[in-house]
């Protein structure tokens, strides 16, 4: 067994000062949950708006998921898209996506305006496939986003020319694909394993989003001393929503704030209840459903970077994903990052999630597998001394994002689900919601609340 030991977690300072919730406060507004929705939310509330804000969470900032995770940055819905147009219609299906596209020019605002140093890289990665199931999947994507007249720059798909339904692509969607070798697209995905046929490339970064998420937090109390108050160790148990403000309840003490956004990841024990007479679920939490994902990664010296490539060899499973970055390894300097991820399970009858579980020995055998049947047996054992961890993500019941106001009582704000790949979408949310406390109306949305 090994401890739940994350790669992102070891980068962040450890003379970082935590401060508690001590006396009864308030705020125009509260936000629960300091992951990178949460930070990023205060980000956007500070820098464009002249409201005053607490966030507060209940354990340390960014050691939940966005912590935890695979520190992919990637414009991606892990929902078919087909399926999205089906409910929503083409138009909304795109706008939903071109809003998240949009998150590469927040993050990149964001780095710069709070002055962060770590790596952070943006450049092509791919999708291996190896059966028409899941390529097909992909091809829909792509033909619907042009349809609805997005043309993103770095999209493009390739199928070798001795795949066996290439015909039945050529048929289905003309002129939406390259044929190209099987050598190509073994080459692009870095793999011996000729099961693999097709492939897809999109654009695709790589950054710690706990590291982020520090430095962000760190220049906001440092630029808005008088607006921003920042409590770690402070979990809330009870939000109390009246006619004009919200009451948090924090134990000992209260928060009392005009608005309050939840950024969790939806599994905190929060209830919430609406003393304006109207009906919310007090245990919202009920509506979404976890699943944990297991990660391993280990370090070389090796510049093997930056890439990023995911493997589907079975529609039916999670399918596998490298990617290879820069990683401070301490007093060793600047290594070679190769994190593996893909093993998960879900979090069963709404079990309680435990960050310091161990790490299973089974997850770890599955990604050794995986290793050795893409890279070789080399490789494969790299892996025998290594980071891995495990991290929960949270899936609303449509698998897309929750952001914006509660219908039924707008003093709560949501900008919360995981659905597989947060970091865009959360900063997104966060750019989203300050801009809905500035007085500014949306049209109807994927992400809107129901």
């Amino acid at each position: 067994m090994h401890n739940n030991n994350s790669p992102w977690i070891f980068e962040l300072k450890t003379d970082r000062k935590s401060e508690t919730l001590k006396r009864d406060e308030s705020a125009d507004i509260a936000i629960i949950g300091a992951g990178i929705a949460g930070i990023s939310t205060a980000f956007f509330i500070l820098e464009n708006t002249k409201k005053s804000v607490i966030l507060a969470e209940g354990y340390k900032l960014a050691h939940g998921a966005t912590g935890h995770n695979a520190g992919q940055v990637l414009a991606y819905m892990e929902r078919p898209f087909k399926s999205i147009v089906d409910e929503f219609g083409l138009e909304m299906a795109c706008d939903g996506q071109k809003s998240i596209e949009t998150g590469w020019t927040l993050i990149e605002d964001m780095y710069t305006k709070a002055g962060l140093t770590i790596p952070f890289t943006r450049f092509s990665g791919s999708f291996a496939f190896a059966t028409k199931e899941y390529a097909f999947e992909h091809l829909e994507r792509n033909y619907l986003v042009q349809k609805g007249g997005l043309l993103p720059e770095e999209k493009d798909f390739w199928i070798a020319d001795n795949c066996p339904w290439l015909d039945e692509a050529k048929k289905k969607f003309p002129g939406a694909f390259k044929v190209v070798s099987q050598k190509e697209i073994l080459e692009r995905a870095d793999t011996h394993d000729d099961e693999y046929v097709a492939l897809s490339i999109d654009s695709i970064g790589c950054v710690n989003s706990a590291a982020f998420s520090e430095g962000v937090g760190q220049y906001l109390l440092k630029k808005y001393p008088d607006r921003f108050k920042f409590f770690e160790y402070t979990p809330i148990g009870k939000v109390v929503l009246k006619e004009n403000f919200a009451l948090l309840d924090a134990g000992m003490h209260e928060i009392i704030a005009k608005k309050v956004v939840l950024c969790t990841n939806g599994f905190e024990n929060i209830e919430i209840f609406d003393r304006s007479g109207l009906g919310i679920d007090k245990k919202f939490h009920k509506e979404v459903s976890g699943v944990i994902g297991y990660m391993g990664a280990t370090v070389s010296k090796s510049e093997k970077f930056p890439f990023n490539c995911a493997y589907s060899k079975n529609p039916k499973e999670p399918y596998f994903y490298v990617t290879r970055r820069q990683y401070d390894f301490g007093t060793s300097g600047f290594s070679t990052l190769t994190c593996v991820g893909g093993p998960e399970i879900n979090l069963e009858d709404r079990k309680h999630y435990i960050r310091d579980y161990a790490y299973p020995e089974d997850a770890k055998e599955k990604i050794e597998n995986f290793i050795k049947e893409t890279y070789g047996e080399k490789e494969e054992k790299k892996f025998e001394k290594a980071f891995f961890w495990h991290g929960l993500m949270g899936y609303t019941k449509n698998m897309l994002r929750l952001i914006g106001e509660e219908p039924q009582n707008e003093i709560l704000l949501y900008n919360l689900g995981c659905n597989g790949v947060g970091i865009l979408p959360s900063i997104y949310g966060g750019w989203k919601i300050a801009e809905i406390l500035s007085g500014k109306k949306f049209s109807p949305s994927i992400f809107d609340p129901q």
